[in-house]
């Protein structure tokens, strides 16, 4: 975060201390590497929850991961990241046109959290078990020893 979002107002500047920083497999792996598990955990936490305020948390929490872990399937070939929502969305779809609509109700339900838990976890169960394979043949790919921090 120093390398790439912020610069120094005041003292010495750190960022010139540390190592070069682009986006690569190594930022892929965050992404990727506890994605089944992030979601297999909203799922669990939606499921019979009638906390509103709960529900539209975690719904908004786990679509900012979906499309995140979206870039991140195609971080490689791009080059590029980003925390934005929409041009994460965009750069997958250009990969993935086949589930560019699936990714936008991604978006909407990251942008507009919804209150009916069933909803969000059937749309888990549609993106979130497409999302997980596609995880593990990139994981297997770029990762195969599944090592949880890669190195730069």
């Amino acid at each position: 975060m120093i390398k790439t979002h912020s610069i120094c107002v005041s003292g010495e500047d750190l960022s010139v201390h540390l190592p070069n920083y682009k986006a690569d497999k190594t930022l892929g792996n965050e992404h990727l590497m506890n994605l089944k598990n992030q979601i297999q955990q909203a799922k669990e936490d939606l499921d019979g929850n009638e906390d509103i305020e709960d529900i539209l948390d975690c719904c908004g929490w786990i679509m900012k991961i979906i499309l995140r872990a979206g870039l991140a399937l195609v971080i490689e070939e791009e080059n590029k990241y980003t925390r934005d929502l929409f041009p994460a969305y965009s750069i997958f779809s250009e990969h993935y046109p086949e589930k560019e609509s699936v990714m936008k109700q991604a978006l909407k339900y990251a942008i507009n959290p919804v209150e009916n838990p069933n909803e969000i976890i059937d749309f888990l169960d549609e993106i979130g078990n497409w999302m997980v394979n596609e995880s593990e043949k990139w994981l297997q790919f770029y990762n195969p020893k599944k090592v949880r921090n890669m190195d730069l």
